[in-house]
This record gives structure tokens, sequence and C-alpha cells, in this order.
């Protein structure tokens, strides 16, 4: 029961930020606030929810880190497919086609796996079902799917579907 109260506190507060492509120029001239509005009080472990699309790049949380600064990234629920050849999976990605190609977001981790940067030119990390990220440097975070970005193999992210959602908690180094 202590479990289930803080996860409805976090349905219920949260808010889901998704960017279709068609409107990412728009927002790429928005600025990112500053995380801690984002966030819940020190006395709540509510986290900011978030819904992924797997056919969108680079989606924008509008959350900003400073170097230094820690987040746990958590997958909460869904399923998504960056190959419709494949069934849908969660956020550590399909386990039966790691990703030998430089043309995908990141090399060696599965297709479809939930990836990030930090900053519009920062380098991809992989997150996975949970992750504790430690900001390397100052930026937005911006969250992907593992799939083909140059769509040098295939459809790249024309045939993706679905979704995930995640929870994003503020937590100390």
């Amino acid at each position: 029961m202590k479990l289930l109260l803080p996860l409805l506190a976090i349905l219920l507060m949260g808010a889901v930020y998704a960017v279709d492509n068609d409107e990412a120029p728009q927002l790429l001239n928005s600025e990112p606030v500053e995380y801690r509005t984002l966030f819940a009080t020190d006395q709540s472990p509510a986290g900011k929810i978030f819904e992924v699309e797997a056919k969108n790049i680079w989606q924008r949380t509008m959350i900003k880190l400073h170097k230094g600064e820690a987040i746990i990234i958590a997958y909460m629920y869904g399923k998504w497919s960056v190959n419709p050849d494949r069934k849908p999976h969660d956020a550590i990605g399909d386990p039966d086609t790691p990703v030998e190609s430089d043309s995908y977001v990141m090399k060696i981790h599965n297709e479809g796996a939930l990836c990030g940067k930090i900053g519009k030119d920062g380098k991809p990390f992989f997150i996975g079902n949970t992750m504790k990220i430690v900001a390397e440097t100052d930026g937005e975070l911006f969250l992907i799917a593992n799939d083909d970005i140059k769509s040098e193999k295939g459809a790249g992210y024309s045939d993706n579907s679905g979704a995930i959602g995640i929870v994003i908690y503020e937590i100390d180094k």
C-alpha cells in the first residue's frame, strides 16, 4: 500500500509532454525551464511523468539540468516498436536485436531501447527501463527510441508505433 499511494499521486499530478515532429521547429525556440520547478517538494516522492513516442526523434522534456545534478528515469507503462516485424516491447528495447550499425542513435544497445541526451548537441546515453543520470553538462533533457536515425537500414522512425510512459525523479548525487 505504501508504494501504491505515491504511484497514484504521480499519476494524478503528472503531465504528458510528447512532441510531434511537425511541432518541433516551433518548440526549438522555446526555453526549457529550470528543472526544480517541475518536481514535487522535498517531502513528496512524486516525479514528473512523460510519454515518449516511438515515431518522434529527440523529444523535449523541457527539463533543464545543470552539470552535476542527478535524476532517475524509470519506465512506468506502455509498449512501443521500432520494427514493424517485431513485437512491441518496453524501454529496455528488443532483446533479440542488439544494434550493430552506426546509423542508430546508439550502437550495441537493443533496438528500441530508451535513450537520452542533455543539450541539443549532447552525446546520447542509454536509459532502458531505469537509469540514474548525472548531468555532465548544462542543458535540456531529450529522449528517443534507439532506431536508425539516419534511415540507412530501412524506414527509420516513419514505421515506428506505440509509446511508453516514464517518470523522472530529482535526486541528490
